[in-house]
């Protein structure tokens, strides 16, 4: 007997829950291959999905990339659960001020990126992805009440903007990375977060 008379013999109870259980599985697959588990946003293989989609219509790409000041000082300090609060608290701010079309990505440890995906391009498309870097960086700052008090977390932002012969994932990341250590470095307030673009 050939393995398609197998399945077509099978009663129809089975093969409707054979069929879900494996859609079920393809489906918890795909969250492992795009999703953070820590956060629930997308991770790096989405982002680079996200960006090799967009540059197939845009003329300009932003991104933005932050990390948070200091967090090992928290771990350090708090403990590492108080961090992981931290990180599920800034992870579910930066979705609050994400905008429809713009994806929340979660690199690793304590490091972010917004897509901004495509933007008008010149001087226009940098002010837009600078001024939405700006928004970013407020969210950020803002208090964290945590199980083991209120915790101030800042963070750096770089913004970048490039032309989409430019914005492969790779030139995307190094243009924001140099920006928001440019942010880090030069920041005289520790109280605010800082953005600097590309």
């Amino acid at each position: 007997m050939n393995p398609l008379d197998m399945v077509t013999a099978l009663p129809t109870g089975v093969l409707a829950a054979a069929l879900t259980a494996t859609v079920q599985y393809a489906a918890h697959l795909r969250r492992r291959l795009y999703i953070d588990p820590a956060t629930g946003l997308a991770n790096r293989e989405a982002l680079a999905r996200h960006v090799a989609r967009t540059r197939r219509h845009a003329a300009q790409i932003g991104l933005l990339l932050m990390d948070l000041d200091e967090f090992k000082q928290i771990n350090d300090r708090h403990g590492h659960e108080t961090g992981n609060q931290v990180i599920r608290v800034i992870a579910n701010r930066l979705v609050g001020v994400a905008r429809p079309g713009e994806l929340v990505v979660r690199l690793h440890g304590d490091e972010f990126v917004l897509l901004l995906g495509a933007l008008p391009s010149g001087a226009t498309g940098r002010r837009m992805a600078r001024l939405r870097a700006d928004a970013v960086a407020a969210a950020i700052a803002a208090p964290i009440s945590t199980s083991r008090g209120e915790i101030t977390v800042t963070g750096s932002v770089g913004a970048a903007a490039l032309p989409v012969t430019e914005a492969d994932l790779s030139g995307l990341l190094t243009a924001a990375d140099d920006a928001m250590y440019r942010a880090k470095h030069t920041r005289i307030d520790r109280t605010r977060s800082t953005v600097s673009a590309a």
